[in-house]
């Protein structure tokens, strides 16, 4: 059941950028902020419904939904500005190395136990990272804001695994529901001022931001929930970067079969070695 489970987190990964790569090509303002709120707000009331509207709060647990919440911003606001003052591609391939914080925190300090296949699988990983991104007219010059901007994406993406797994483990699996409704509802309060700051068009944005943002925020929830049952049950060290791994290879088939989009050789490759290491990872 566990695979079961790691195979829908990572095809409801996959989906998300999916319907992220939806709404950017359909909407013509780019409401990123708006698109958030409303997959964030969807989220969170997947886990009201899931619940049953029956909670049981725990002060104790606040600490962990703050600093949730916190790093999701941090990974939105962050990333949004990285691609303002950045490269786009530059940029991607950074913060999908994020995922080396929650791996190397379950390795050191809660001693997850890995295999040589699991090492190797995790560093054909970054090198399918590399090339996957593989870019040669990347013309942006590296500056101050640029560099600051993503350092706070790469650090809020990176903690926001981690804040989950830190909760379920201090917490021996519990208020996963709670946990998340508290933060999410942090995030969808800041995304709304964000927005109204940003006076993004809102209304006329809606007829292609709310179904995309309403179907992305279901998938969040779910996967937001199936991570915390899986982070019980299976290695840090081997759920994330087998995510990460496999929602790489199904948004590579969209965008061939989907977007039509073409890549170089290197490319290729780079996809490949990505499912080499997501069988590595899981031997």
């Amino acid at each position: 059941m566990n695979y079961v489970f790691l195979a829908v987190v990572i095809l409801l990964c996959a989906f998300q950028n999916i319907a992220k790569k939806h709404y950017i090509t359909k909407s013509k303002y780019h409401n990123n902020f708006t698109f958030s709120l409303i997959t964030t707000f969807t989220a969170m009331m997947f886990f009201v419904l899931k619940s049953k509207y029956k909670f049981e709060f725990n002060a104790e647990f606040i600490p962990y939904s703050i600093a949730f919440a916190v790093s999701y911003g941090m990974s939105m606001a962050g990333g949004v500005l990285a691609i303002k003052y950045g490269s786009f591609s530059l940029t991607s391939l950074i913060v999908n190395y994020s995922l080396l914080i929650p791996t190397f925190y379950g390795i050191f300090v809660y001693n997850d136990p890995i295999k040589f296949t699991g090492y190797t699988g995790f560093l054909l990983l970054c090198a399918s990272l590399f090339m996957i991104n593989e870019k040669d007219n990347v013309k942006k010059k590296v500056t101050l804001k640029w560099i600051l901007s993503l350092l706070v994406a790469f650090v809020g993406g990176g903690c926001c695994s981690l804040f989950q797994k830190m909760q379920q483990v201090a917490f021996s699996g519990k208020y996963k529901s709670e946990f998340m409704i508290v933060a999410l509802v942090l995030c969808s309060v800041g995304l709304l001022v964000a927005a109204i700051i940003k006076r993004e068009k809102n209304m006329s944005d809606l007829k292609h931001s709310l179904p995309m943002g309403i179907l992305s925020g279901i998938a969040n929830g779910i996967v937001n929930y199936l991570v915390m049952v899986l982070t019980a049950v299976v290695p840090t060290a081997i759920l994330f970067p087998s995510i990460s791994a496999g929602s790489i290879a199904i948004t590579f088939v969209a965008g061939i079969f989907v977007y039509k989009e073409k890549f170089t050789k290197i490319q290729y490759i780079g996809y490949a070695l990505g499912v080499v290491s997501l069988i590595l990872l899981n031997i």
